[in-house]
């Protein structure tokens, strides 16, 4: 049996012809330079005509390990642009750094391509604080995000990890997309000159 990856435009990338964990078998490791739709083509060597089966898992991404707070290296924005992780076995844990304001509503998404309305998530979300506090994870009702207020300013972590409670938590293993948006700040409903808040008395240099 042998393995091609190729490029959506036919181009073969990679090939190999065995390394399997069975006889027979063939077994092909692989990094993209760039995001997008490739192919596998599975071609037949020998006399071994039948059925087969074809399995792709993803490895580690380039921010691991990140299992930990302290070892969190990715930083989002706060504007709702998606950084890309994968979980690449049961036991990781990934930790995505944002920064928030004390006061301020946050909102974390993952898009996962395994997210079902209708069924309990195999990808579970939690905000941590930098003490290590989880003020927040995910619940049946909204699965796929979650929301909370910051008690203080500083750095602030995303957790994403399979969610072993699961009954399909296997389907969490691949990519995801992770992203963070700022709501409502403390001053809200502030849209007019009769909502605006008073602020107090302005010291120079002394921001507002």
């Amino acid at each position: 049996t042998r393995i091609d990856v190729l490029e959506n435009t036919g181009e073969q990338i990679d090939t190999d012809t065995g390394g399997g964990l069975e006889e027979g078998s063939a077994m092909l490791a692989w990094s993209p330079s760039v995001g997008g739709i490739y192919y596998v083509r599975v071609t037949l060597i020998g006399d071994d005509i039948g059925m087969y089966q074809l399995k792709i898992s993803v490895e580690e991404d380039g921010y691991e390990p990140d299992g930990s707070i302290a070892t969190s290296k990715d930083v989002l924005p706060i504007d709702g642009s998606l950084h890309q992780h994968t979980l690449h076995e049961m036991s990781d844990e990934d930790h995505i750094a944002f920064r928030a304001i004390a006061g301020f509503a946050y909102r974390a998404e993952v898009v996962s391509s395994v997210y079902r309305p209708q069924f309990m998530q195999p990808v579970h979300i939690s905000i941590v604080d930098s003490l290590g506090n989880v003020p927040v994870t995910n619940q049946p009702d909204f699965p796929s995000f979650v929301e909370t207020v910051a008690e203080f300013d500083g750095t602030h972590y995303v957790r994403v990890s399979p969610n072993s409670g699961a009954p399909n938590s296997e389907q969490a293993l691949g990519t995801y997309s992770v992203g963070v948006v700022v709501g409502d700040d403390p001053y809200e409903p502030d849209n007019s000159i009769a909502q605006a808040d008073t602020v107090g008395p302005i010291t120079q240099g002394e921001d507002q």
